[in-house]
Parts: structure tokens; C-alpha cells; sequence
């Protein structure tokens, strides 16, 4: 009898990469697509443009202020909700950002297809550089390291321990913030946004899939429900 783990996965991986060739096309990257990328960047980063937003969407797209504090306090709740196990656990998330961080630096480097602030620097905004001009060096996009970070993490979390609804729905909805931070800030446009979150479900998928495989402490916290969860 096959695992329900493995098979439910399976699909969850099938659905991504459905996602995957309709986002694409959506968004300009195959042939018939509207080419919605620059209306949308433009909606967002002029239309929702305010004071208090700048600053928040600023400190949610910080890596020093924000996802590291962040992942410092998931630590804290997997270790004092499982122990040792939280702690293993941990080990193997930080594992699977290294290796989306890398796949997402090499593509970038595949593609390189231009940020906005490289390209149309002229036409947006760039709160974190009021005073214009391109975005330096980093001016390949594709795609949102950041997208592709935080929703591994929500969806990780969300795969291995989908009873701790505490833990994983936070992520997941600050992981959609950061994903319009973003564009927001002018730095990636919405396709790069979206394949972002996407490679990062996928990457998701599969670790989570080789965790409930081959190691029994995850599968022990996958199937562990505690009373009142």
C-alpha cells in the first residue's frame, strides 16, 4: 500500500508545476502571455505608494532586521515545543535555505533577466534609493531570492507539521508580504516574484518529502498531535 505521505506530496508537487507553466505564461515568459509584468510592477510600486509603507516594506525585506531575527525565533519555538527534535529539525530547514539560495544565485545568473531598478529605473520608485538612479551590481532578478526563501520556509514548516497551524500560517502570510515587498521596492518584477515562490514551494516539496522518507524523528513530528492544536 502506498505511503499517504509520499503520495500526497506527489501531488502537491504535480500542482506546483502546473502552477509553474501558468504563471509563465501569465506574466510574459511564453508565447500568447498579456505581458502583465510592468502594468502590475507600475500598480503596485506607484499606486500603493505612502509614507508608512515605505518604511514597513523596507524592514519586511531586510535580511538583517527581519528573516534573521525570524529564523532565530522559529529555533526558539521548535525547540521549546519539541526539544531536541525541534532543534534537528531546524538543522535541516537551515539546510534547505543554503540550498535555495544557491539554486536561486545560480539561476540568476542563468537567466539574467534584468531588475526593474537595472532597466526601468527611470519610470519607478526605489524607497530603499530616493535619490534614483540603477540598482548597482545586482541587476539580474530572476528570480526573488526572497520569494523563494520565505515561502520554502512556510511551506517546510507547513508539510512537515501541517497540525501546527501557529507556526506555519504566520510564515506563510508573511512570505506573500515579502513577495509584494518586492515588487514594492522596485527591485523584481511580479514574474520574478511569482517563479520565486514557486521553485521555492517546489524545493519545499522536496525536502520535506526526503525528511518524512528517510529520517523517523520528522516522521514522529509530522504525525505528533498535542491536545489543544
Amino acid at each position: 500500500m502506498s505511503d499517504p505521505i509520499n503520495h500526497r506530496l506527489m501531488w502537491i508537487g504535480a500542482g506546483l508545476i502546473a502552477a509553474l507553466l501558468i504563471s509563465l505564461t501569465l506574466l510574459g515568459w511564453l508565447p500568447l502571455s498579456p505581458g502583465l509584468d510592468q502594468p502590475i510592477l507600475l500598480t503596485i510600486n506607484q499606486g500603493w505608494a505612502h509614507p508608512w509603507a515605505d518604511r514597513f516594506f523596507i524592514w519586511i525585506s531586510d535580511r538583517a532586521t527581519f528573516a534573521a531575527p525570524m529564523i532565530l525565533l522559529i529555533l526558539a519555538v521548535l525547540w521549546r515545543r519539541f526539544g531536541k527534535d525541534g532543534v534537528k529539525l531546524w538543522g535541516l530547514f537551515i539546510l534547505a535555505l543554503i540550498a535555495g539560495d544557491l539554486l536561486g544565485n545560480l539561476l540568476k545568473h542563468w537567466f539574467s533577466q534584468p531588475r526593474p531598478c537595472a532597466e526601468i529605473f527611470d519610470l519607478i520608485r526605489q524607497p530603499k534609493r530616493p535619490q534614483g538612479g540603477t540598482c548597482g551590481a545586482l541587476t539580474s532578478g530572476t528570480p526573488s531570492n526572497h520569494t523563494l526563501n520565505f515561502v520554502l520556509t512556510a511551506l517546510f514548516f507547513g508539510q512537515i507539521l501541517p497540525w501546527f497551524r501557529r507556526l506555519w500560517l504566520p510564515l506563510l502570510a508573511i512570505a506573500v508580504l515579502v513577495g509584494i515587498s518586492r515588487i514594492y521596492l522596485g527591485v523584481h518584477y511580479p514574474s520574478q516574484v511569482v517563479l520565486g515562490g514557486i521553485i521555492g514551494a517546489l524545493l519545499a516539496t522536496l525536502f520535506a518529502w526526503l525528511s518524512l522518507r528517510y529520517l523517523a524523528f520528522v516522521r514522529h513530528l509530522h504525525r505528533y498531535q498535542k491536545r489543544g492544536d
